[in-house]
């Protein structure tokens, strides 16, 4: 019988940094620069919820390709 782990719903700052292979500190940096979704549950203890974060990702990169697909088509009227 093969065992499946179900990912933990919610991940740790050093999940996350792990997951982007960066460091904590810059970790913590991106939470508040781009607005990671993450839940404070105490002074010292901030978790981001597995489901947000995938979907946060998700938005990010679409926008991201939407933004360079409007630049090219605007480099392209330029150019005309």
């Amino acid at each position: 019988m093969v065992v499946v782990e179900k990912p933990a719903e919610m991940m740790t700052v050093a999940e996350l940094a792990s997951e982007l292979r960066i460091s904590l500190p810059r970790a913590y940096a991106l939470m508040s620069e781009l607005g990671i979704p993450h839940v404070r549950l105490s002074e010292r203890r901030i978790r981001i919820p597995r489901a947000a974060y995938e979907e946060w990702k998700g938005t990010r990169i679409i926008r991201q390709r939407r933004i360079a697909w409007l630049t090219a088509q605007e480099q392209r009227r330029e150019s005309r």
